[in-house]
């Protein structure tokens, strides 16, 4: 069991943050969605970068031209603290901070832009995890997960006097309730494992009575490990998103439902040190209106657990 525990900290890149969507490239990738509980006063901490960048414009699945901007980007990191309080429930917080959001507006653009990125703390989620059931013997776990996000800010980020665009906020400045299932099996070779896993989020109206759409992430993992101290991974994610809507009205162009693969390497350097790298690749898109699809999107994590 101590080796489906570390896989299950291998396998932990999803979504955490909801972003809007018009002009940047996802969202940031991390937190211990894809994770199941630990056992009692087992304490496991999580750290990642992630950068994600894009610089084509698609209505539906289609390409189209935009010539107000070019692309956009940002740079995150971000962590992810775990704490096993029984031997079926577990609490965590994940957080993290925006170094860079940038969106490379083009020379018209600009004029009408002259504020385009931004840095800033993202919100803080609080989680916690209960087995709902559990058999080790067959290899077998089914935990519901749920939680509450928390803004790092109740107001806009501002510059010179002036809001910034809802896209290069840091924050979204509004409470969210979380949900979510986790599953695991384990296949009679004990190399391979899988896990399914879902979190749907939704977001009530901050104080710019701007409201994130629902979301729903669903992602299938399937790992396996080569010896003690490697592993590959596979991620099969599907991102659904609601349009966001302002005043009652929804926004126009949000809303998306993408499609994603993301292979992970891994490699264990003790029993307790884990470091991975992974990267996203687009399977299919389709967005509402006009919007920025994500060109590539890479991350490394260092996890760490401690057992008192």
């Amino acid at each position: 069991m101590h080796r489906l525990g570390v896989i299950c900290f291998l396998c932990f890149l999803f979504t955490t943050n909801v972003i809007a969507q018009c002009c940047m490239p996802g969202s940031p990738a991390g937190g211990s969605t894809n994770q199941g509980t630990m056992l009692p006063k087992d304490l496991r901490i999580i750290a990642f970068y992630q950068f994600s960048n894009g610089n084509h414009f698609f209505t539906g699945s289609k390409k189209q031209n935009y010539n107000y901007i070019e692309g956009a980007h940002f740079h995150f990191t971000g962590f992810s603290l775990a704490y096993g309080i029984t031997p079926k429930l577990t609490a965590e917080m994940e957080s993290g901070y925006f170094f860079n959001r940038t969106i490379r507006y083009s020379e018209k653009g600009l004029k009408d832009n002259p504020h385009f990125h931004s840095k800033g703390l993202a919100d803080i989620v609080l989680l916690t995890k209960y087995a709902l059931y559990k058999n080790r013997a067959h290899g077998w776990e089914i935990t519901p997960m749920f939680g509450i996000r928390i803004p790092s800010t109740f107001r806009p980020q501002m510059v010179e006097g002036e809001i910034l665009n809802i896209d290069l906020q840091p924050s979204t400045q509004s409470v969210g309730l979380l949900g979510g299932m986790f599953i695991y099996k384990g296949l009679p070779n004990k190399k391979t494992h899988l896990f399914w896993n879902n979190r749907f989020v939704y977001s009530f109206p901050n104080s710019q009575q701007y409201q994130f759409g629902v979301s729903w992430n669903s992602a299938l993992f399937v790992s396996h490990s080569f010896n003690h101290r490697f592993t590959i991974i596979g991620q099969l994610r599907n991102e659904w998103r609601q349009q966001d809507s302002k005043n009652d009205y929804f926004r126009d162009s949000t809303g998306s439902n993408v499609v994603l693969f993301a292979p992970q390497f891994n490699v264990s350097a003790s029993q307790k040190w884990n470091f991975s790298a992974q990267v996203e690749i687009p399977v299919y898109h389709y967005y509402q209106g006009i919007q920025l699809a994500r060109s590539v999107s890479a991350a490394i994590v260092v996890n760490r657990l401690f057992r008192f």
